[in-house]
């Protein structure tokens, strides 16, 4: 049997860094100001709902502890079952029956007497609450012992976060960038690469301020190469990144994706999406839904 690979990864394990990203309101704003550009906003509708899948899956690790739950206290309300109580009564009637002679009347008493019990004892408890401590069933299923086995449930669980989270990252970039491209398109007519020849595209058709802001600066570069390392690299620090003040964690020359440089690239997406759509809505070709020949 070969030995297993061992790999370390960093984890945020707080339960916290993991809730929702996707502003619905910012979404609503920018979908208003779509609303008589056509080409905008069909880009704009693929993109919040792109965003929005994108936060939900990002908060699966939360969104664990919520089911849960929600599950726990669902069950909570059903403790006492009708079926279970009368399947309680007959048991107990019949035991007793067994070691006393018990005339019928006698029973029916016996019986309507536990049943009366019964819808007491679920009236106190309808209000019942059962402790359910969140933080215990997260540190159950995420945080590991020092000395545990590479391949634990929870060492598992915690692979799975450190995946979704560069899977997000990863995502946010993609749908950014085809944002960005049909917006180019929209206004050019034509579907623009990325490749070489882009940048000076992107300020001949958006001005020098919002090229740079919205595609040519560092932050942006930065989130393009490291879905790039990700995407082609397997994550690994590549020669365009090892002399670039990208901020990220790297552990043994690979690039490790937390919640917060999610969500901070996110915030960077939510601001140019809306100098974007501020400069879409002033463009006529884009408002007519018309690009020139």
């Amino acid at each position: 049997m070969k030995s297993p690979v061992i790999k370390e990864i960093k984890v945020d394990d707080r339960m916290e860094s993991y809730c929702r990203f996707y502003s619905g309101e910012w979404a609503f704003e920018l979908s208003k100001k779509t609303a008589g550009a056509s080409k905008l906003k069909v880009l704009f509708d693929d993109l919040w709902i792109t965003l929005k899948g994108i936060s939900n899956m990002f908060s699966i690790p939360q969104l664990s502890v919520d089911l849960t739950e929600m599950y726990f206290r669902g069950m909570e309300r059903h403790i006492i079952r009708n079926s279970t109580v009368l399947e309680l009564i007959n048991h107990i009637s019949a035991r007793v029956e067994q070691r006393n002679v018990l005339s019928q009347g006698v029973l029916t008493a016996l019986k309507k007497e536990m049943l009366d019990i019964s819808s007491e004892l679920k009236e106190k408890t309808k209000n019942l609450t059962l402790p359910f401590t969140r933080s215990e069933l997260w540190d159950s299923i995420v945080k590991v012992e020092t000395n545990e086995e590479h391949n634990s449930p929870r060492n598992e669980y915690r692979l799975a976060i450190w995946s979704t989270c560069r899977i997000c990252f990863s995502s946010l970039f993609f749908a950014y960038e085809d944002f960005f491209c049909g917006c180019i398109e929209a206004k050019t007519g034509r579907r623009p690469r990325t490749g070489k020849g882009f940048n000076e595209l992107c300020v001949e058709v958006l001005g020098d301020t919002l090229a740079e802001d919205c595609w040519c600066n560092d932050a942006i570069v930065n989130a393009r190469l490291i879905r790039n390392s990700i995407v082609h690299a397997g994550g690994r620090v590549t020669s365009e990144l090892e002399n670039r003040m990208h901020g990220m964690d790297v552990i043994d020359g690979e690039i490790q994706v937390l919640p917060t440089d999610v969500k901070c690239l996110y915030n960077l997406i939510e601001n140019n999406v809306t100098s974007l759509v501020d400069w879409g809505v002033r463009q006529p070709e884009i408002v007519a839904g018309q690009a020139p020949a």
